[in-house]
């Protein structure tokens, strides 16, 4: 090999070298790192939504705080498959008039079988659920979004979508704490009324002994479990029969539902201790029962909820 050759073998390796160094100091100019070490992507794990243990927020006090105008701006993750325009489905169905509207029932919009399955309505509680992570509320739905993480952003999604609606869902107000007790002989004084008379009208309000260590918020969040298939206003069934009025109310009687013949068979009064036994595990208590709910394992979530149910009784 002659001089020439070695020369220009040289000079090549040198220009390859000075070309690599020259790009590596370009990319450390346009991508340099400030603090070593530093997490390139910091995933949310809501600790900015932490709340005090012993002041648990109820889903309908968050809902109550959101903001439909920051919902705007969450809803543009939604925009490249959802359209707001009534009937103009895309990649996903339409959500114009989404909020309380039946799932799967979008027309002209091919779902999959995991989500024509499913049942109920769009209430605001089963949307949250969804949006949290679409895959775990409906295994097997073809929707491949993630999730929003933030519990504020799903609520402020969920009021921007019901201000886009012909008939916005009317959302559940907060639960306020029950005012505090007015001594019944004051209550008879000014009544005219006996003591006696007074004790019996207030007997319906206690319902049950086992009710009254329920806390009516957990109730709340309790209920969220049952709403994708039981609405609570009077008269209004989904899946499942409407629950307004359902403690003390005799088994199998909410008018317009077609109950199983287990449940008609049987009978009585839906008491605070039958619902407790119901709930802990629906299929062995009522065999042939058409709820498929698993029930509630932990008997203060059962009391809970009852007690919740007994509180918005007419």
């Amino acid at each position: 090999m002659d001089t020439m050759t070695l020369t220009k073998a040289a000079g090549g390796f040198l220009c390859a070298l000075l070309v690599f160094l020259l790009g590596k100091w370009a990319a450390d100019s346009l991508y340099h790192v400030e603090s070593a070490g530093a997490a390139a992507y910091v995933i949310d794990a809501g600790e900015e939504e932490v709340v005090d243990a012993g002041e648990e927020v109820s889903f309908a006090e968050v809902m109550a705080s959101a903001d439909a105008d920051k919902g705007a701006n969450v809803f543009k993750k939604c925009a490249a498959c959802h359209k707001l325009d009534k009937g103009a489905n895309s990649a996903g169905p339409y959500l114009y008039g989404v909020v309380g509207r039946e799932v799967a029932s979008a027309d002209g919009f091919g779902y999959s079988d995991a989500m024509a399955s499913h049942g109920g309505e769009w209430t605001p509680e089963l949307l949250d659920e969804f949006l949290t992570k679409p895959s775990a509320a409906i295994p097997g739905t073809s929707m491949s979004f993630a999730g929003l993480n933030k519990e504020s952003d799903r609520v402020n999604l969920i009021a921007f979508l019901n201000e886009n609606s012909d008939a916005p869902y009317k959302i559940e107000a907060p639960v306020s704490e029950a005012p505090e007790a007015t001594p019944t002989e004051d209550v008879s004084e000014e009544t005219g009324t006996s003591d006696e008379a007074a004790v019996q009208d207030a007997a319906p309000a206690a319902a049950s002994g086992m009710l009254a260590s329920a806390d009516l918020k957990k109730g709340e969040r309790a209920f969220k479990k049952c709403a994708a298939c039981h609405k609570l206003e009077e008269g209004r069934n989904g899946v499942g029969p409407y629950l307004n009025g359902v403690v003390g109310r005799p088994v199998a009687s909410a008018e317009g539902f077609n109950y199983s013949g287990a449940m008609k068979e049987y009978g009585g009064d839906w008491t605070p201790e039958r619902l407790d036994e119901f709930l802990t595990k629906p299929r062995d208590v009522v065999p042939g029962t058409s709820m498929s709910f698993a029930g509630l394992a932990k008997e203060d979530e059962r009391i809970n909820v009852i007690g919740y149910l007994d509180s918005l009784s007419n």
